[in-house]
């Protein structure tokens, strides 16, 4: 639980959804996840009142803050998806969503996970996507390509990790963060 010191009437929270895992694929290619999303709120608190907060650490669960004795609407920062595998193959597949963020005053989506793509059905002609970024706090995984690797994990909170190519290991997202502030 937050609580708020005498002197404080605003509070900016700032609410980060973790990133999505990168597909894994033993056989192919794999596609991005997704990035975090981001929920900022401005709150008017008085003394002694409080909110209770969850921070997403993994992919699939959100970071939320919600009502303490401070009744609020819940300031939500969605996941975002995991990434898919695909065979080797001419074709392009689509990277997981950016996560959702509802309840606050500014919203914003978390990138996409990067497409997989190849020009043929051989390692060295497909081509792993990169993780979703998560805006202002994280940088996805770096897409991949040519020899057999794992999937890399993002920089900083929120990040999508790429996706793996040719081996079957998955690379998590990064995980959330909330941030108070008071003034």
């Amino acid at each position: 639980m937050l609580f708020r010191s005498a002197n404080t009437t605003w509070v900016k929270v700032t609410v980060v959804g973790p990133g999505g895992n990168g597909g894994a694929s033993a056989t192919g290619r794999a596609t991005g996840g997704g990035g975090g999303a981001v929920a900022i709120k401005w709150l008017s608190m008085s003394a002694a009142q409080t909110l209770t907060y969850t921070v997403g650490t993994a992919s699939g669960t959100a970071s939320s803050v919600s009502s303490g004795t401070l009744v609020i609407t819940t300031i939500s920062a969605g996941s975002g998806s995991n990434g898919t595998s695909t065979a080797y193959a001419t074709s392009i597949t689509a990277g997981g969503a950016g996560g959702t963020a509802t309840g606050g005053d500014v919203n914003i989506t978390g990138g996409q996970g990067g497409y997989s793509y190849g020009s043929g059905s051989t390692i060295t002609t497909n081509f792993s996507g990169m993780g979703g970024d998560c805006p202002g706090f994280g940088t996805g995984g770096p897409a991949l390509s040519m020899i057999a690797t794992t999937g890399i994990q993002g920089n900083g909170y929120g990040a999508g990790a790429s996706g793996s190519h040719g081996n079957n290991t998955v690379a998590n997202g990064r995980g959330g963060i909330i941030i108070f502030e008071a003034f």
